[in-house]
């Protein structure tokens, strides 16, 4: 029974640190689709640079999303660390003669906390994840996005200096 219960606190626990994660992963970049219709020189160049700007922003959000997840990991971790060092501190204090049993009690309950904030972050760490699987597929379609854009922009521009004026522009990011 008491086991049971102890699970039942460690999942609900995970389940409120996912949660709180999936509340604070920012939106994920909407990439456009190219007009392959178009043969204007100047909305291919517009199409174009649209692209390379969701390019810019889809990466930039990957880049964010994994340091998160990182840190996430390592705060993970940390607590962990702590709670298995205050586990085995609470288990040498307890052979202390007339304060062991208090000193080891108290060092027990130290461990629970950071078992209990362990498991929290390990929801976030998990809802992190799920937001950076999701940037990094936006990323990659945004890449795919501008290099069809950049395609069609050379394929269906009549204006070769049209073409090369559009491709020197400064990249956005």
């Amino acid at each position: 029974m008491g086991a049971a219960i102890g699970i039942g606190i460690v999942v609900g626990l995970y389940i409120i640190g996912r949660l709180i994660g999936a509340s604070g992963n920012p939106p994920t970049v909407t990439v456009g689709q190219n007009d392959e219709e178009t043969t204007q020189c100047t909305e291919l160049c517009n199409q174009y640079d649209a692209r390379r700007s969701q390019r810019c922003n889809a990466e930039k959000d990957e880049a964010t999303a994994k340091a998160r997840a990182d840190a996430l990991r390592g705060q993970f971790l940390a607590f962990l660390a702590a709670a298995v060092s205050l586990v085995v501190a609470a288990g040498a204090a307890a052979v202390i003669p007339l304060v062991g049993t208090a000193v080891a009690a108290a060092l027990a309950a130290a461990a629970a906390v950071f078992f209990a904030l362990a498991a929290v972050t390990a929801g976030q760490m998990a809802a992190a994840d799920i937001d950076l699987a999701n940037k990094a597929k936006a990323a990659q379609d945004a890449r795919a996005a501008e290099a069809a854009a950049r395609a069609l922009l050379v394929q269906k521009c009549a204006s070769p200096d049209a073409v090369d004026k559009c491709l020197l522009r400064p990249a956005p990011c």
